[in-house]
């Protein structure tokens, strides 16, 4: 039975894992999804289940084709990392790829061949996929998905998964090999609620790019709500740009909305993700992706909501961090507010870090 949900689940990760690159497009989660349809294929040739399912299979024809599978995901997750890292068209790289799949396929040939024993045949294939998946857990973690995120348990599960394929070829016939299998199976239920939360989360780029609000990348502070309408309507116009509220959306708008609130989390409608004023690591990470998409203006409308949640000296490490973030991706920060909401100290501080917005204008 264990094994039946183990199927399963490899078959809804190769799911959501190609919903996602189907939105995305984006290449490492092509061979992401690539890499989880020969996990699933690699799942339905195990001995167990052919037999559970009344299929009397050949073992020595199961072995050297696990094998395969085992190494054809080790190469499509290097390649997805490599991806990840921008690496993918470096010469040494590809050239590497080359020679690790090419010895891969010797080694299972001459294998086969000889009839080497099947800790022998597994040992090569099943290393190269365990060092493989926990690279591949670790560049996404650096590189693509925050780890203060329910999505970790996606690359956490991966690593995890890769350490069990480790101890495989030594383990394999000893006492606590169903626990690992068991392990491997928790390991895969990790993999599956990160990535299906992952999957459910889009990162959009901007309608139009190298466009916005005519000034230079920084920080910003604006009183006016009149100024304050007129930006949102640029940003509509434009489709680029970031907006922070403490105030639900009535509409629809064609960019990115994280809507404060405690009450709910997660997708809301069309580009409006609810999000707790305490998660700031995460909002932080979540703006950042969107910067990253050439997103090149951020809107705070309700920063008085997270310093009551917070407090003033957290909220305000988070507004300096977002700054940075923002000039760091020459974007523009700008936070809607108002001086009556702060003390005169308070005050000073924000008007230190930030240049008034109408004054700018105005010249």
């Amino acid at each position: 039975m264990f094994e039946v949900i183990n199927l399963g689940m490899r078959g809804i990760i190769w799911g959501f894992s190609f919903y996602k690159w189907l939105r995305r497009k984006e290449d490492f989660m092509l061979l992401l999804s690539i890499t989880f349809w020969f996990d699933l294929l690699g799942g339905l040739s195990q001995k167990q289940l052919l037999i559970h399912f009344g299929v009397e299979p050949n073992p020595t024809a199961l072995t050297p084709l696990m094998s395969t599978f085992a190494l054809t995901e080790g190469i499509l997750l290097l390649v997805a990392s490599m991806d990840v890292t921008g690496r993918a068209r470096d010469l040494k790289i590809i050239i590497l790829f080359i020679i690790a799949s090419h010895f891969g396929l010797t080694y299972i040939l001459i294998c086969t061949l000889i009839n080497a024993p099947t800790r022998i045949l597994i040992t090569y294939p099943v290393l190269f996929l365990g060092f493989s998946l926990i690279l591949a857990g670790y560049v996404l973690l650096r590189h693509e998905i925050s780890i203060k995120n329910v999505s970790a348990l996606f690359p956490l599960g991966m690593i995890l998964l890769g350490l069990i394929d480790i101890t495989y070829p030594v383990t394999v016939n000893m006492s606590i090999a169903p626990y690992l299998y068991f392990a491997g199976g928790v390991f895969r239920g990790m993999i599956l609620v990160g990535i299906f939360k992952y999957a459910l989360f889009e990162v959009s780029s901007p309608r139009v790019i190298g466009e916005g609000i005519n000034i230079l990348p920084g920080g910003y502070y604006l009183e006016d709500r009149e100024v304050f309408h007129d930006i949102l309507k640029r940003m509509e116009s434009l489709g680029n740009g970031v907006l922070i509220t403490r105030h639900l959306p009535k509409d629809s708008f064609s960019f990115p909305i994280f809507w404060l609130t405690k009450v709910v989390s997660g997708p809301i409608k069309d580009n409006i993700i609810a999000i707790s004023p305490t998660d700031l690591g995460i909002l932080l990470d979540l703006v950042r992706r969107h910067l990253e998409r050439g997103h090149t203006v951020v809107v705070i409308d309700g920063f008085e909501y997270i310093v009551i949640e917070n407090g003033f000296e957290t909220a305000m490490k988070f507004l300096l961090s977002l700054k940075d973030t923002a000039i760091k991706y020459r974007a523009r920060l700008i936070l809607v507010t108002s001086s009556q909401a702060y003390s005169q100290n308070q005050w000073k501080i924000i008007a230190r870090e930030f240049e008034n917005l109408k004054n700018i204008l105005a010249q």
